[in-house]
């Protein structure tokens, strides 16, 4: 199972990788303002549309190397007798990265095709902003909140389990606790801090393989 976690823990380090790579390459060519329209509105596009095309394909690789490596974490687990929530700590973050690549397409589609037009005529198309709504809303619903309660469960996983250092789990359970309170409380959502959790996890499937034979 060592070998197993270290396969993991180098696929979710890889999907951080391609998004600071694709982060990286955007911002040298100077086209952070396109890549961040997603959350500021088409009026931040510009003429840098491709900039947020770009952005898009790396979260949709980026989400696929998250179900890589938590797929194996979730396999770990379970083989150490925490399959329940292994499994259910998995199905979460699935849930969460179905929702998520739809709004990725959404993103890299609609708010494109959006923010071209508004480049164009000034004015936004009136069934731009009922789907950004929808898109944003299910994904705070039924993405950014199932990725912290799944995060939660894979570090109470690994606390119980034992195939991680507990401090491992209690950090991870202690920041999905801290950014819950923003979308429940606030319908304030931050996707930006989910990329602790696979840094997290990443470097201590890699790097600290705990008791695991």
């Amino acid at each position: 199972m060592r070998s197993e976690l270290r396969l993991g823990g180098v696929a979710l380090l890889a999907g951080v990788a391609v998004l600071g790579t694709a982060f990286g390459l955007i911002a040298m060519r100077g086209q952070i303002r396109g890549a961040g329209a997603g959350f500021m509105g088409v009026e931040g596009i510009g003429r840098d549309a491709a900039a947020l095309a770009t952005m898009m394909r790396a979260l949709a690789l980026f989400a696929i190397l998250q179900l890589v490596g938590f797929g194996i974490l979730a396999s770990v687990v379970s083989k150490a007798g925490e399959q329940t929530l292994g499994l259910v700590s998995l199905a979460l973050w699935v849930l969460a990265s179905a929702v998520a690549t739809i709004r990725t397409v959404s993103e890299g589609t609609i708010t494109v095709w959006a923010g071209e037009r508004w480049a164009e005529t000034g004015s936004v198309p009136e069934i731009y902003e009922p789907i950004n709504s929808f898109a944003q809303n299910s994904f705070l619903w039924y993405a950014e909140i199932p990725w912290l309660v799944a995060a939660a469960g894979f570090g109470w996983a690994v606390v119980r389990s034992g195939v991680l250092p507990a401090w491992v789990g209690y950090a991870a359970i202690g920041w999905a606790a801290l950014w819950l309170v923003f979308p429940l409380l606030f319908r304030f959502d931050l996707p930006a801090v989910l990329i602790l959790f696979p840094i997290l996890f990443g470097i201590a499937m890699v790097a600290v393989p705990g008791e695991v034979p």
